[in-house]
């Protein structure tokens, strides 16, 4: 499967996303923060292609397209706006010329062009979209970060899962998106970030990262009246006592080493959401000694 990161948001972008989908052939992963945002994204997920939603640029956002096609020289790019906005972008841009993917979405001219870019049969998808999928709603705006090929879905709760290990965000995401809208963010700073704009339910969080650690990170969630009561599960290959006990002393709803069995870590989050539905019915105390599950 071609795996697309599509970076940006509204209705085009939501009815683009929504038909590569019912083609069968693309994982689609639709990322609503801005492309200042989605460097973590992109060495997490490794797609074929990155789309960007060019009106949702900002100025800083030009320097950042730069860093990335020189950090990744063999990322195929398509920058999604119409004409005017085209013409915008390429008086801005001082990097490789990127080809234009127009706005509103054209099916069969989009798609055609996308094949292009990821060098696969235009005529290999087109037989593949099924026949009601001209007529598809699009989806609806992503304000996580959902599982490749999948789309958001309303009523599941959201998940975040913080580590500067991309294989161990692959990993989880994997594990996760099934059942969650998951939220990947490779370091604190970023996290924080895109927490400004989607609370999630739970944080998964590793303890050693650079720039900001776990335990700098969840004493910052504690510090911030929106982010209090998030509940956070350490979710960490360290295991030295001094460590564990200076992160239990902050009080998480859990902490699990790695590797961790998918039943046992669906069962924690499990049942921590289930103890902050709970508390906010005035029920057991999230953060009581003997609410935090270990092992």
């Amino acid at each position: 499967m071609n795996m697309i990161l599509v970076c940006g948001s509204g209705s085009s972008v939501d009815e683009m996303c929504n038909f590569l989908c019912e083609t069968g052939k693309f994982g689609v992963q639709l990322f609503s923060h801005g492309l200042d945002m989605a460097s973590g994204v992109i060495s997490a997920m490794r797609p074929e292609l990155l789309i960007i939603h060019i009106p949702d640029m900002m100025d800083s956002s030009y320097l950042t397209l730069v860093r990335i096609q020189n950090e990744e020289p063999m990322l195929k790019m398509m920058a999604m706006g119409s004409a005017a906005d085209y013409s915008t972008f390429t008086t801005k841009f001082m990097g490789t010329p990127i080809e234009q993917l127009a706005s509103p979405f054209q099916k069969k001219e989009g798609l055609a062009a996308i094949c292009r870019a990821v060098g696969i049969s235009f005529s290999e998808v087109k037989d593949a979209i099924p026949p009601d999928a001209m007529s598809m709603p699009g989806l609806p705006g992503m304000p996580g970060m959902p599982g490749a090929g999948s789309q958001y879905n309303s009523a599941k709760r959201t998940i975040m899962v913080i580590d500067d290990n991309a294989m161990t965000l692959r990993s989880m995401k994997g594990l996760l998106e099934d059942e969650f809208n998951v939220m990947i963010a490779n370091s604190g700073p970023k996290a924080f970030k895109m927490m400004e704009r989607q609370v999630p339910s739970l944080i998964l969080l590793d303890y050693e990262m650079p720039e900001m650690d776990g335990r700098a990170v969840m004493q910052k969630l504690r510090m911030d009246e929106s982010l209090f009561l998030v509940p956070v599960i350490f979710l960490t290959g360290v295991n030295d006592r001094d460590h564990i006990s200076a992160a239990l002393a902050l009080r998480p709803a859990g902490y699990l080493l790695k590797p961790v069995a998918k039943a046992r870590l669906l069962s924690t989050i499990d049942s921590t959401l289930e103890a902050t539905a709970n508390l906010g019915a005035g029920g057991a105390d999230l953060f009581s000694d003997e609410a935090i599950p270990f092992i």
